[in-house]
């Protein structure tokens, strides 16, 4: 996918975006709002350029830059085959794409844990 073509204020290059399933990132909103605990998402990354590694932050950061960018950076991918399962409809087809910039290092992620 080249995410320069498809979301073009994005402001996102193919090596650092990483992506998470628009209605998850919803969903993690809201229980955060419910429950007022901390959460944090965590992906894991594979890049030729960047090697393995893992990047996070907390929800309420992901909600911060979900509000600055709104739908600039979310992308619905046309449905296939796959996508259903005795005629029903179960696959993801709408992401929302984060930079590696706007994350933390999984060190950093924990410095934030412990410090709660």
């Amino acid at each position: 996918m080249s995410i320069e073509r498809l979301l073009p204020k994005s402001n996102l290059h193919p090596y650092e975006a990483v992506a998470l399933n628009l209605s998850d990132l919803k969903r993690y909103i809201t229980l955060y709002q419910r429950e007022d605990i901390p959460l944090f998402l965590v992906w894991r990354v594979q890049r030729p350029c960047l090697g393995e590694g893992y990047w996070g932050h907390s929800v309420t950061r992901l909600q911060e830059i979900y509000q600055h960018y709104q739908g600039d950076r979310r992308y619905r991918r046309r449905s296939t085959l796959s996508d259903y399962v005795d005629g029903q409809h179960c696959g993801v087809t709408v992401n929302y794409h984060f930079s590696l910039r706007e994350l933390l290092p999984l060190s950093a992620v924990e410095h934030c844990l412990q410090q709660l």
